[in-house]
C-alpha cells in the first residue's frame, strides 16, 4: 500500500511540475511578444536597454505633444474669430404688402461679434443694410428684428 501511495504522490507532483512548466513557457512567450511590441528592429540584450529605449520614446512623444498643444491653442484662437453662430429673423417690412420677405441675418463669432445683414423687401424696391456687432451690441442702433436675429443665433448655439 505504501508503494501505491508513493506512486500516486509521484504522479501528482509530476503533473504539477508539468503544469508549472507549461505556465512558464506561456509566460515567457508573452514576455517575448511584449518585448517585440515595444522594441522593433533591434533585439535588446537586457531589461535596461528596453527601459532606456522606452524612456527615449516617451520623451520624444512628450515633445511632440507639447508642439501639438501649442498648435491647438493657436487653432482655437483663430477659430474664435470664425462665424460660429447664425441667426435669422423673417418679418414683413411693409404692413400693406403680404408675405414675410424681409429678413435680418446675424453672423457672429464665439464672442458674439460679427455683423447683422438686413434685407427690407418692398414691391418697388429692396434695401440691404449691414451693421457691425461687438459683444452682442452695435454702435449703430439695432432694430427689433436685428436684435431678434442676434437672439436666435445665441439660442441655436445653446441647443
Amino acid at each position: 500500500m505504501n508503494a501505491n501511495i508513493l506512486l500516486l504522490i509521484t504522479i501528482v507532483l509530476a503533473l504539477i511540475t508539468a503544469g508549472m512548466a507549461v505556465y512558464t513557457l506561456i509566460w515567457l512567450k508573452r514576455l517575448r511578444d511584449l518585448r517585440t511590441e515595444f522594441i522593433t528592429g533591434q533585439q535588446p540584450e537586457n531589461l535596461e536597454d528596453i527601459i532606456s529605449r522606452l524612456v527615449k520614446k516617451i520623451k520624444s512623444l512628450e515633445q511632440k505633444s507639447s508642439g501639438h498643444d501649442k498648435e491647438l491653442i493657436s487653432l482655437d484662437e483663430n477659430l474664435s474669430q470664425a462665424v460660429q453662430k447664425i441667426g435669422v429673423h423673417r418679418f414683413n417690412a411693409l404692413s400693406d404688402e403680404g408675405g414675410s420677405l424681409s429678413f435680418s441675418l446675424a453672423l457672429l463669432n464665439r464672442h458674439n461679434s460679427g455683423l447683422v445683414i438686413t434685407s427690407m423687401h418692398g414691391r418697388q424696391h429692396n434695401r440691404v443694410y449691414s451693421k457691425p456687432v461687438e459683444r452682442g451690441s452695435s454702435r449703430i442702433q439695432l432694430s427689433e428684428e436685428e436684435q431678434k436675429a442676434i437672439q436666435n443665433a445665441n439660442i441655436i448655439e445653446q441647443q
